[in-house]
């Protein structure tokens, strides 16, 4: 897991051409005073995209948001095969509410992502 504290670092993922534009948010509950995930962005392709990329945000967003942790299995199930043969990636941006700092992580197909938000101290 990886927190993007400048801009720099989303123009740096976004140049990689994994990450396209951000889905729009969507209404989480989450519990009172306990951290929740809430994604902000989920890109499933491959690196440097040539167009060859699915918007995962839907299923990532559905798995994982609202919940303090979650583990994501990278394939074809998430939004179909962009680039059939090759192998792909996942890219999820998200934050852990009411935290507004963001984090990011990309793993490999046939890996599991895992996302986690700690409980505060």
């Amino acid at each position: 897991m990886r927190s993007i504290t400048s801009t720099a670092a989303i123009v740096l993922a976004a140049a990689s051409g994994l990450v396209g534009p951000a889905a729009p948010a969507h209404a989480t509950s989450c519990e009172a005073n306990q951290p929740c995930i809430i994604v902000r962005q989920a890109q499933y392709g491959l690196p440097g995209g040539g167009g060859k990329t699915c918007s995962a945000y839907w299923p990532v967003s559905n798995l994982c948001g609202g919940q303090r942790s979650c583990e994501i299995k990278v394939n074809n199930d998430l939004c179909g095969d962009p680039a059939p043969g090759s192998r792909k990636m996942l890219f999820v941006r998200w934050q852990c509410d009411p935290d507004t700092r963001e984090y990011f992580d990309t793993v490999q197909e046939y890996a599991t992502m895992k996302i986690a938000c700690a409980a505060p101290q």
